[in-house]
Order: structure tokens, then C-alpha cells, then sequence
């Protein structure tokens, strides 16, 4: 028995208005944050922060060439740029090692509040770094931090009491070594591609050996 033509022309006309909607804003990415899966949600904040962590050092380094202007004001915000860069990476990795000295000496990381307070104390401080990057470094990690806080207001975890702002968000991360090899694991083929293009690089890379 055939399908009636209006299942099949409503179906055409459903399957057009879902290819033609309008892609969506920035806002609607915002909040479908608090529609998604809570182990999805904190994955990428930490590779959010681990990316802004890098950023903060390369920020840090670029602002050290006011040392030319002799502007030691910025130089000085830059040096606390890198370190303060540097200790979120090492935070964000877990290193089992530096993890017990790390949570000795700043403990207010080990709250999704202290967090997004570091996050924000460091973007303030990039502003002083007097260089183009320092800027740009400065606006992206205000916006993690608000992003943080949006996350802890209003992610259906955190309302409902199973997460709060003082709980640790360490507590379901796993070792760097341990989460580059599940990567590894789960994306095959790009292990594969860098594998190759190591080996092709070290075969045409040219030999230093003694002359004839």
C-alpha cells in the first residue's frame, strides 16, 4: 500500500525547515550549557581551561617585550601572568606529584567558586600586561569565568543540590597521561595520522654524518 502523498509532503517539508533553520547565536549556545550532560559539561570546561591556561603564558611572554618601552609595571603583571598560567595548568592537568602541594598551598582551586574567582583575578590581570594579546587573553578568560557562574546558577546539578559551589571539581578528573590516552583510544585514526607524520618527518630529515 502506497503512503499518502500528505505524509510525505509534510515529511519533505519538515526535513526542509530543520535543514534551512538559522544556525544559533551565541546566546542560545549559552544556554543549552544547562541542558547538557553533566560529565559532557565538566570535560569541556577543563579543556576550556586548559586552553586558556596556555593562552595566559603565551599572553605573559608577549607582554615581557615591554620591557623595550621600559615599561617594568607590565613586565612584572606578566611574570605573575606566566606563573599564575603556569600553576592553572598544572591545576587543570592533575599531576598526582604536584596535586598534594597544589591543594596545600591554593586550596580555593578545589571549589568551582575559587575556580571561577582565579579565572577572573587572572583575565583582570592580563589587562596590565600591556600588550595586544594580554588583552584579548584577559576578555576570553572573563568570559570562562562567566560561563562558570552561569553553570553553577543555573545547570540542573547544581540547583538540584547534587553539585554545589564549593565542591570539588577534581573529583571526577583523571590523570593528563590517562585522558590523552583515552583520546588516543576513542579517535583512532588521528593516532594514526600523527604516527605517520612523525615517521615521515624523521625520514626526510636530513642526516648529519660524517662527509666523505
Amino acid at each position: 500500500m502506497t503512503k499518502p502523498m500528505g505524509s510525505v509532503s509534510s515529511a519533505s517539508s519538515t526535513t526542509g525547515s530543520s535543514a534551512g533553520s538559522p544556525p544559533k547565536s551565541v546566546i542560545q549556545h549559552v544556554r543549552d550549557l544547562k541542558e547538557m550532560e553533566t560529565p559532557r559539561l565538566l570535560r569541556l570546561m577543563r579543556v576550556g581551561n586548559i586552553l586558556c591556561s596556555i593562552l595566559q603564558v603565551f599572553a605573559g611572554l608577549s607582554g615581557i617585550a615591554s620591557i623595550i618601552t621600559f615599561n617594568l609595571t607590565a613586565v612584572f603583571v606578566s611574570l605573575y601572568v606566566i606563573m599564575f598560567g603556569v600553576l592553572f595548568l598544572l591545576f587543570e592537568c592533575r599531576i598526582s606529584r604536584l596535586d598534594p602541594s597544589i591543594r596545600k598551598n591554593f586550596g580555593f582551586l578545589y571549589s568551582y567558586k575559587g575556580r571561577a574567582s582565579f579565572i577572573f583575578f587572572i583575565g583582570f590581570l592580563d589587562f596590565g600586561t600591556d600588550a595586544g594579546l594580554g588583552y584579548i587573553a584577559g576578555i576570553i578568560m572573563c568570559i570562562n569565568a562567566f560561563l562558570n557562574f552561569y553553570v553553577m546558577m543555573r545547570h540542573p546539578e547544581f540547583a538540584s543540590g547534587n553539585l554545589s559551589a564549593t565542591s570539588d571539581p577534581t573529583a571526577g578528573y583523571t590523570a593528563a597521561h590517562q585522558e590523552a590516552q583515552n583520546f588516543l583510544t576513542n579517535n583512532p585514526d588521528i593516532a594514526k595520522q600523527a604516527t605517520s607524520y612523525a615517521f615521515s618527518q624523521s625520514a626526510n630529515a636530513p642526516s648529519y654524518g660524517s662527509r666523505s
